[in-house]
């Protein structure tokens, strides 16, 4: 009885010590962030968090200087409520590093106008990232989203990205759509229209620089700008804004962002037919329902940036006698940039071999799916019913063994093929 009526006691004892240890309150800060991955806090609504060290500018064979004072010439609010977005403007000379010139020169080698888009912060211009960290960034090269051009340039320098959700996670999503640029001192007027909807003459400045943010459901293909030139001359952008289409997905063997498969017209001058139809896949990433290349290190996506092989419509008659035909790449890829084989700064690292290796297959009419037998595993694919495609993504190499793939037919029956070895 006497052990009954302690127990007792001491469960209730601990019913008190736990109702202390547990708060029943949380504060306001606590309760609106939400945790990444990583442990650390997402920034809520491009809030700055933090503050971090300076940025630094990566360094080539050259480097910029700048030359006279940076001029903050467009500012626009930001659709979250955030620090302002800003375009400043600054002269500057393309200089080669001490190790690359010749003795007895000063390395110069050019002189160039660059535009360089950031936010403001307490009165200073810098990068704010998808955690909430501003870093202050010096008008330099190898910083965040600088454009130069030599002076007389008569082409306006056009920029568009789109802020995500941290990208160290496995899904993301697009913050808002940014467009920026500068047109030049000889533009007469810059006009920026959205997806049909609306077009806005942006306010001169000595250098005509534009910026506009825009929320998230418009992307990065919804934006042109016009621009017209004293002399008449009229000239318009972003290139390649065609738009693209995600015809398939494959998970990242590392966690991160999926990678996608995606048609859009041909880029490739001398190659396929200007607008004809191509796939591109490999370095591409899916952020939501957009893809294109990922930024990591200013947690970006630029959707009219597309790379990696898969295809034109110029195959049809070869895909008509082969049934499919599979490309392969392998390489470190953005890897690099995403710090390793973790595919990303931030996450604890899978037990990955390094690299990775990408698969594309494109097949012909009535071929539904296909089964990939690597020196890995066996896989089915299904087909994207547009392009008849689909991507499978591995991390390492295949250095011994062959790939082999076995399409099947709507109708049942199946054709089976080898992948060429590339010799990885």
């Amino acid at each position: 009885m006497n052990k009954l009526l302690l127990g007792i006691i001491l469960g209730l004892l601990a019913g008190v010590v736990a109702a202390i240890a547990i708060p029943r309150h949380h504060d306001t800060a606590s309760a609106n962030a939400t945790a990444t991955p990583s442990g650390r806090p997402a920034a809520p609504h491009d809030q700055v968090v933090r503050l971090g060290k300076p940025e630094t500018a990566t360094q080539g064979s050259a480097t910029l200087r700048p030359v006279g004072a940076a001029t903050i010439e467009a500012t626009a609010h930001d659709p979250h409520g955030g620090p302002d977005w800003a375009v400043r403007v600054y002269r500057g000379e393309r200089v080669l590093t001490p190790r690359m010139r010749q003795q007895g020169t000063d390395g110069v080698i050019g002189h160039l106008k660059c535009a360089q888009l950031g936010r403001i912060h307490d009165g200073r211009f810098g990068w704010l990232d998808a955690r909430g960290t501003f870093r202050p960034t010096p008008p330099q090269w190898g910083t965040s989203s600088v454009v130069c051009s030599t002076p007389n340039a008569a082409a306006p320098l056009i920029g568009t990205l789109s802020p995500i959700t941290d990208p160290d996670a496995s899904a993301a999503r697009v913050r808002s759509t940014i467009v920026w640029g500068m047109a030049g001192p000889d533009a007469r007027t810059v006009r920026i229209k959205v997806s049909n909807i609306s077009a806005t003459t942006q306010r001169a400045t000595p250098h005509h620089a534009f910026l506009m943010a825009l929320p998230a459901r418009f992307g990065q293909h919804d934006v042109h700008v016009g621009v017209v030139y004293n002399n008449g001359h009229t000239a318009s952008g972003p290139a390649n804004t065609d738009r693209i289409t995600l015809v398939a997905r494959a998970p990242d063997p590392n966690g991160g962002l999926p990678y996608g498969l995606v048609t859009a017209p041909s880029i490739v001058p001398g190659g396929a037919a200007r607008g004809e139809t191509c796939l591109f896949g490999g370095g591409v990433r899916v952020v939501g329902d957009r893809a294109g290349a990922v930024d990591y290190r200013r947690d970006v996506l630029s959707e009219l940036e597309v790379n990696g092989g898969g295809g034109c419509g110029s195959d049809a008659q070869a895909l008509r006698k082969m049934t499919c035909l599979p490309g392969i790449a392998s390489g470190t890829g953005d890897t690099a940039s995403e710090g390793g084989d973790t595919g990303g700064t931030g996450r604890v690292a899978r037990r990955t071999q390094r690299s990775r290796t990408t698969i594309t297959m494109r097949c012909a009419p009535g071929v539904d799916r296909v089964t990939l037998q690597t020196p890995r595993d066996v896989r089915t694919l299904v087909l994207s019913p547009t392009a008849h495609a689909a991507l499978a993504v591995y991390d390492g190499q295949f250095t011994t063994g062959g790939i082999r793939w076995t399409a099947h037919f709507q109708d049942g029956h199946t054709k089976s093929g080898a992948v060429p070895d590339v010799g990885f």
